[in-house]
């Protein structure tokens, strides 16, 4: 099993999120569970900016999100997941385990 365990602060650019596209694509190829431990959004309650155009997919910005895209890291992977963004189309043996209490309007 993977853990991760990375805090995010809800930026399309802020790269902990693609380091975790390629630790869920490198656990799907091996057939490895991926445990995502969910951590605040600081800006959970923001959703702001324009959705990256994927011809100009790169480390720093992976996915077709908003700039500011107020997700947490395991809602991210879960729509990783969901909308089979991981290379062929795979999907990874995921588990998140929520933030306790944590809802987009509780201040961080």
């Amino acid at each position: 099993v993977v853990i991760f365990d990375i805090q995010d602060v809800g930026a399309r650019f802020y790269t902990y999120i693609s380091t975790m596209h390629y630790v869920m694509e490198a656990c799907a190829e091996r057939g490895k569970p991926v445990v995502v431990l969910d951590r605040p959004n600081p800006n959970g309650h923001y959703v702001d900016g324009p959705v990256l155009d994927t011809a100009f997919r790169s480390f720093t910005g992976m996915h077709p999100i908003p700039i500011n895209h107020g997700l947490t890291v395991g809602e991210l992977a879960t729509m990783i997941n969901g909308e089979k963004w991981l290379r062929g189309g795979r999907k990874a043996n995921l588990t998140v385990i929520p933030v306790a209490n944590y809802t987009h309007q509780t201040p961080y």
